[in-house]
């Protein structure tokens, strides 16, 4: 990744509750010192982490994504 990279990220969490999701991203921001929001999509809560911390979120779980998976994140 070069640091180019411009958007933020969201995980579709639309099963879950917004107690739930405003739990989750609680626990991601102190644990990993993320700015995580809860936000909506179609009625649905999401947690959307900005795109400045996106390099933090791939070098935390960069080795865990599968090589098929990686064009999604625009890893090589």
């Amino acid at each position: 990744m070069n640091g180019s990279h411009s958007h933020g990220l969201q995980f579709h969490t639309q099963g879950f509750s917004h107690f739930e999701v405003t739990k989750l991203c609680e626990a991601l921001n102190s644990r990993y010192k993320f700015n995580a929001w809860m936000g909506v999509n179609k009625s649905k809560p999401v947690i959307n982490i900005p795109a400045s911390q996106y390099q933090r979120f791939l070098e935390i779980t960069g080795e865990y994504i599968y090589d098929s998976m990686k064009h999604k994140f625009r890893m090589r």
